[in-house]
């Protein structure tokens, strides 16, 4: 069985905080576009892990990007929930909770920590946050059921890699 619930007072205070984090990683402001902060995360991502793929990545010390991950998350989260009219979530498992933006029926789900995250412990993931974006802009993810929970991200990829 799985539920959801709003993020609680301390967690909201945390999302603030990576809000905060996220921007100044971005040089960065709230007042910017969500494409423009979508398409920043974006190649924040790419550039980060470019020099960490192939034998020159053997050479370098290895960083924990955890924190990064968190803060550039937040602030990709809440572009879509300010352009797309989605929300912030705790989605519930038997044996998990993630937090995750959610369309309002359900349907669909992105767990932006989760992947950004993700993109940065594996390199040679293709951090597609904008290309979703565009995705979901274009009415590209139809026919999905209500409370489906389906996620986004496990559905987006390129035709030809970015690099």
């Amino acid at each position: 069985m799985t539920s959801d619930r709003p993020p609680d007072a301390e967690e909201l205070l945390e999302f603030d905080r990576y809000r905060q984090q996220g921007l100044e990683i971005l040089g960065a402001s709230a007042s910017d576009t969500p494409k423009y902060l979508v398409q920043a995360i974006d190649e924040f991502v790419t550039d980060w892990q470019d020099p960490r793929r192939g034998f020159r990545s053997l050479l370098k010390p290895r960083v924990d990007p955890t924190e990064t991950a968190r803060a550039l998350a937040v602030v990709w989260g809440d572009q879509i929930v300010w352009h797309f009219e989605w929300q912030w979530i705790c989605h519930v498992r038997p044996d998990e909770e993630r937090y995750a933006v959610a369309a309002p029926n359900r349907a669909l789900v992105i767990y932006a920590p989760h992947f950004i995250n993700d993109c940065f412990e594996d390199p040679q993931k293709d951090c597609t946050a904008m290309l979703a974006f565009n995705m979901q802009e274009e009415g590209q993810f139809t026919g999905v059921q209500p409370n489906g929970y389906v996620d986004v991200m496990s559905g987006v990829f390129r035709v030809v890699p970015r690099r």
